[in-house]
Order: C-alpha cells, then sequence, then structure tokens
C-alpha cells in the first residue's frame, strides 16, 4: 500500500489562487445581485420628470401588440415591463395608466410618453410636455 502523498507547496499555491479567485467571483456575483436589489427598490419609488404625450395616429401595434387608442390611458416607458399600472400626477390632478409601449427616445431626455387621453386627462395636451410625478402601483 502507497503511502499518501503530501501536496508540495507549488500546489499549496495553486489551491490557494484558485480559491482566492473562486472567493473573489463569488463576493463580485453577490455585490451585483445587492446593487440590482437596491435598483429595483428604488424604481418603485416616485419619479419626478418631464413626460409628453404622443398619438395622433390610432391602430397601430403597441410594443407589447394591441392597438393603439389615442384617447386612452396609456403610458410609455422605456424600460419597465408591460402591463403595470402607474399613478401620474400634475398639480393636483392625478390618473392612473397602464404601461403598453416602449419610448420616449433616450435623446429627448423625457421619461415617459402619455396617451393623447392621458395628457387630456391631466391638462397639458396644449402645452405638450410637463414636469409629472410618476409611481409605479402594486
Amino acid at each position: 500500500m502507497r503511502a499518501r502523498q503530501l501536496a508540495t507547496p507549488r500546489q499549496w499555491a495553486k489551491w490557494a489562487g484558485a480559491e482566492f479567485w473562486r472567493g473573489l467571483l463569488v463576493l463580485v456575483i453577490f455585490i451585483l445581485f445587492a446593487i440590482l436589489v437596491l435598483a429595483s427598490a428604488r424604481a418603485d419609488a416616485t419619479a419626478r420628470c418631464r413626460a409628453s404625450w404622443y398619438g395622433l395616429e390610432s391602430g397601430h401595434r403597441t410594443a407589447n401588440g394591441e392597438r393603439f387608442r389615442p384617447n386612452g390611458l396609456s403610458i410609455a416607458l422605456p424600460f419597465t415591463p408591460h402591463g403595470e399600472r402607474y399613478r401620474v400626477c400634475l398639480r393636483g390632478r392625478c390618473v392612473v395608466v397602464r404601461h403598453n409601449d416602449l419610448g420616449p427616445a433616450r435623446w429627448t431626455r423625457r421619461c415617459a410618453d402619455l396617451s393623447r387621453g392621458g395628457a387630456r386627462a391631466l391638462g397639458f395636451e396644449r402645452a405638450g410636455t410637463a414636469l409629472v410625478e410618476i409611481e409605479r402601483i402594486r
């Protein structure tokens, strides 16, 4: 029966190096996960930003596949999931809208596009844009 050979210093250094990098990878993954959790919690907060309205044309397909209704209460947001409901407020007026489309373009420096009906309900149809508060409803 052969005796078990102990690891040489070179093998120990190799294993320790692998363990170090594995531990570092686990730490980085944990930090990224924590950042994602904090970012999603922050996304539920009320946002104050500039919004506009769109929709003189009706009937075209939105990003989630349904037909666009200009006089309906809908909102186009760049990154959130479709189907979510949002409360949009402007000077004491609030309206609940449903997210069904993507927009606005990033270079416009606006956070949301409301349907014409939503803009009319909030009272900024003539102005075109307004500084609104947007809050996700759970």
